[in-house]
């Protein structure tokens, strides 16, 4: 629930925190490790098998577990599942991925919720999916990006390719990995 007057924000589209998957779970953690306390963050978690160790906050955050799991398929219902709670709950929503965006048209006919979405990478262009699988990605990525409030591209490859493929502007914030050298 909406704590006090804080701004509210729900993220979603991650296997869930402390970061133990990839990209988007560590992008989580830096948001919630930088956070000033004015802004109340709930994180979408995926189920996992250990019901007895899932917490209920991390980092100040409240943590929302679905019955479904966050990539393949069922990530289409767990991302659309969140949002749609998350609407309930946040002023804003950060959705880290399209595969659930193919709602926001429902969505948007009754909020007008500032939704940001990442788009994450060219996911229909992947080899490892068959014909019907890239289709729908591509769909679910012209509709994260027609629906969006704000696109953010998180490369400039990517920020090049909305460019011209959608003539939108998206917001680029770079993720950079450090490297040591000795």
């Amino acid at each position: 629930m909406k704590s006090s007057n804080k701004k509210s924000i729900s993220i979603i589209g991650t296997v869930g925190v402390p970061a133990q998957y990839g990209g988007f779970e560590t992008l989580v953690e830096n948001i919630l490790d930088y956070t000033n306390g004015e802004v109340f963050y709930q994180v979408y978690c995926c189920k996992t098998n250990q019901k007895d160790n899932r917490q209920h906050s991390y980092k100040n955050a409240r943590l929302i577990y679905l019955p479904f799991k966050a990539n393949g398929i069922q990530s289409i219902i767990y991302d659309a599942t969140s949002i749609i709670h998350a609407l309930f709950t946040s002023d804003e929503l950060l959705v880290l991925g399209t595969s659930g965006c193919i709602i926001l048209p429902f969505v948007r006919l009754f909020s007008k919720r500032k939704i940001i979405v990442n788009i994450d990478g060219l996911e229909h262009r992947r080899e490892k999916w068959n014909k019907f699988t890239k289709w729908f990605l591509k769909l679910s990525e012209y509709i994260a990006i027609r629906f969006a409030s704000i696109i953010i591209s998180d490369n400039l490859s990517i920020k090049q390719y909305i460019k011209e493929e959608y003539k939108k502007d998206s917001v680029f914030i770079g993720f950079y990995a450090t490297t040591i050298h000795e």
